[in-house]
């Protein structure tokens, strides 16, 4: 096995050669293949995904371009506390295009209370999220009832991308029961103090992590095996 000296393709280029029938559960899937450096090594693994994307433009997208795949299931809420009707902000592609905006707008669409860009003063957001957003009334589920609902009964790679709302995702999932071989979360616009809870979680259920613009995580049993493999 040749290595390339990144977690990400090294660690779950690994996984691949030594567990079956993997299960992906993506929170903040988006369309399925804008800004995310994850989805060329889902497509060539091909394992089960149960992927999550509240924004009905974008879940109709998300769907289209995976349409191919019979791996994929789709599910058009936002994690959320409890389940019910939430708000959500969101820029249209149409509107993007229309004002010549960075398309990353697209993937800025948040839960209130606002925990990312749109919830700072950086001046361009601020017009952007006062000017050219709308606010959206979507569907909220919990972990608990996105596991159920879709007899998840694994949950091996963890992804979320929730634009500051990581950590009420993350906290939601039951670690000990599903002990996922690797986790993904945005990390940028988490909270000092949730930060520290992500860190907390992760250390007293021994998983090896490093921290960024997201962190990454691995189950430390697995990751020993895996830095063995490569020393």
């Amino acid at each position: 096995m040749d290595y390339t000296g990144d977690l990400i393709t090294d660690y779950l280029r690994y996984l691949n050669q030594e567990c079956d029938n993997l299960q992906v559960v993506q929170i903040g899937a988006m369309d399925g293949l804008s800004f995310d450096d994850i989805r060329g090594h889902l497509q060539n693994y091909r394992w089960n995904e149960v992927l999550v994307e509240p924004i009905p433009d974008l879940f109709e997208k998300l769907k289209d371009n995976l349409k191919e795949r019979d791996n994929c299931v789709f599910e058009n809420s936002a994690i959320t506390p409890q389940d019910g009707k939430v708000k959500m902000i969101t820029v249209s592609e149409k509107t993007i295009k229309e004002h010549d905006l960075h398309p990353g707008y697209e993937g800025m669409s948040a839960l209130y209370p606002l925990k990312n860009g749109f919830g700072t003063d950086y001046e361009r957001d601020i017009y952007v999220k006062n000017n050219l957003a709308e606010t959206i009334e979507v569907e909220g589920i919990t972990m608990e009832t996105l596991i159920s609902k879709h007899h998840i009964e694994n949950i091996d790679i963890f992804l979320s991308d929730a634009e500051g709302h990581d950590w009420m995702i993350f906290e939601q999932l039951d670690i000990e029961r599903f002990r996922p071989k690797f986790i993904r979360l945005e990390y940028v616009n988490l909270t000092e103090d949730e930060k520290l809870s992500v860190r907390k979680k992760l250390m007293q259920n021994d998983y090896y992590f490093e921290e960024g613009f997201d962190i990454l995580a691995v189950d430390n049993s697995i990751y020993r095996k895996f830095t063995k493999t490569i020393e």
